[in-house]
């Protein structure tokens, strides 16, 4: 899925942001703070900063280096324009393009299977949006903030120097140890004496800074091009609201939709062929025993009806896209829209509908058997 291109591989300026975007891999949330706002007795009187982060990392024996470069034009912390490359030598690879208008967040990549992709509630998606707002907070920091406190321990000012055209104030850092041996946090840090915007660090380096840069209505704009082909990520429904309405080819012939369940409760259970071949639950822990358990406790699948719902297509004949042991009636989709109209995501998911065609509840993980009773004997 779209979605699942996990933007901290590529937007992370610097040893600062690569820290606050940890929450996009599962670590810790990083603390807001004062987060997004100016040093004390900054005087650049815009919010607006372009500039360029290059950051390079020295490739092992044999292996060609590689440098990643973000260009970005940012509104404070409201607003960001950002598309970052990844350059393996002088080879130009991945690139991607985010713009986040304050509500919206566009992704551009000819990488994914659609390049234009539109999250209408980004907040609901972390693995993605965490690193639009680590990239903002590991690059406008205030040295009164718990944020910075934790890039830079116990931080000393030692003077000022140009970069990029601009006064840089010099912070020395004092890596705290971690329980591997390993130290947290940088040595140096460099921050804009005028904005507070990030510079220099271990890592990375500003080529270029431009405060209140020219911008127009495209420059924040998460309106796609017209006529062109966008994977849309609606909001999540929310309980009670009217399930949306789908029909779908079946595994074994025919179609199905939700009309067929009028008047009925439903369970929808979405998931992947990955889980198929996931036999230890290495990748989808509690996936198939979740599915397993919902067709056993619903009488196999009659009371409530239980409907499976597999992304990405039906597979070659005779190729298992079923996991073993399950046999619930299966729809299918090629791409994941209904899916991604229900707010469901990832390898397994469930949404349990009333009677009367509302949503009761929907998932987005694997459920204990004791989860599934409490959620199944809620469903009228």
């Amino acid at each position: 899925m779209d979605r699942r291109s996990s933007i901290t591989r590529w937007v992370a300026p610097a040893g600062v942001a690569s820290l606050l975007l940890l929450s996009a891999c599962g670590a810790e949330r990083a603390p807001e703070g004062n987060v997004g706002q100016a040093s004390p007795g900054a005087t650049g009187g815009s919010s607006l900063i372009q500039g360029r982060y290059v950051a390079e990392f020295p490739g092992e024996e044999g292996m060609e280096g590689v440098r990643f470069e973000n260009d970005f034009v940012a509104d404070g912390n409201r607003r960001l324009r950002l598309q970052t490359t990844q350059y393996q030598g002088q080879e130009q690879g991945e690139q991607y393009l985010w713009i986040w208008d304050g509500k919206r967040l566009l992704q551009v990549s000819k990488s994914n299977e659609s390049e234009y992709t539109l999250y209408e509630a980004p907040e609901e998606h972390p693995d993605v949006f965490d690193g639009v707002r680590g990239f903002l907070r590991g690059s406008l920091l205030d040295p009164a903030s718990e944020v910075f406190a934790q890039a830079c321990p116990q931080a000393r000012r030692v003077g000022t120097e140009p970069i990029a055209g601009r006064t840089a104030v010099h912070y020395r850092c004092t890596p705290r140890p971690e329980p591997d041996g390993s130290t947290g946090g940088t040595a140096n840090l460099w921050l804009d004496e005028a904005t507070g915007w990030l510079l220099k660090d271990d890592t990375v380096q500003a080529r270029q800074v431009t405060v209140n840069p020219r911008v127009d209505d495209s420059t924040f704009s998460t309106e796609p091009p017209a006529g062109a082909k966008v994977n849309v990520i609606a909001a999540r429904p929310s309980a009670g609201v009217r399930a949306p309405d789908f029909a779908l080819p079946l595994l074994k012939g025919g179609r199905i939709g939700l009309a067929d369940f009028a008047g009925k409760p439903l369970v929808l259970a979405f998931f992947s062929a990955d889980v198929t071949f996931d036999e230890r639950g290495e990748v989808c822990p509690g996936c198939r025993a979740s599915l397993i358990d919902l067709q056993s406790l619903t009488n196999n699948g009659t009371k409530p009806a239980v409907l499976g719902m597999l992304a990405g297509g039906p597979g070659k004949p005779g190729y298992p896209l079923v996991p073993p042991g399950v046999t619930l009636p299966v729809a299918y989709e090629e791409g994941s829209e209904v899916q991604q109209r229900y707010g469901v995501f990832g390898m397994l998911g469930f949404a349990f509908v009333t009677s009367d065609g509302k949503l009761a509840a929907t998932y987005e993980r694997a459920l204990t058997r004791t989860e599934l009773q409490k959620a199944l004997a809620s469903l009228k």
